[in-house]
């Protein structure tokens, strides 16, 4: 069952929160860049959620023979996967035992693979619009929180007039 729109924008909100914390905890990080990659595939091509992917499928299938063009520094990736697939369920995007041969990913995983494509993509409006949606639904909690806390505050301000005159 599709989640409403509602609620999937801001989950898409969430996770782009926690692509942000990630990304700036490890920028150069071999682990968290094959964890992108995973995701990224994973968001655009992966047919079923019910489909088991092993180690040596997910090397071919992302990484291929080490002349994709998509990764074109195979050394930035950690290509043993352990860990990276290990990560991938600790954070909820993917499911399997530890230690891991297999893993499935889940929709979470599948909606974190969403906001890193728009992410990283070279399409201004993808790549931008989660960190102005993010700030604007900030923007809108504290407006909110000053409405809802203004009227109790003018009213114990004028209590404290009347108890002073």
């Amino acid at each position: 069952m599709e989640l409403p729109i509602q609620l999937k924008f801001f989950r898409k909100i969430e996770l782009f929160q926690e692509f942000k914390i990630q990304n700036k905890r490890n920028i150069n990080n071999k682990i968290w860049k094959t964890e992108k990659a995973i995701l990224k595939w994973a968001a655009i091509d992966y047919v079923s959620l019910n489909k088991e992917l092993s180690h040596d499928y997910l090397r071919k299938v992302i990484f291929g023979d080490g002349t994709n063009e998509l990764m074109p520094n195979m050394k930035e990736y950690d290509l043993h996967l352990t860990v990276p697939l290990e990560n991938l369920i600790a954070r909820g995007f993917a499911i399997g035992d530890c230690p891991t041969e297999r893993i499935k990913i889940t929709r979470e995983g599948i909606l974190m693979g969403e906001v890193i494509n728009e992410k990283e993509s070279n399409n201004i409006w993808s790549s931008y619009k989660y960190e102005i949606l993010y700030y604007l639904v900030w923007l809108s909690v504290i407006i909110i929180f000053f409405n809802l806390i203004k009227d109790p505050l003018i009213y114990i301000i004028s209590l404290f007039e009347c108890i002073k005159g």
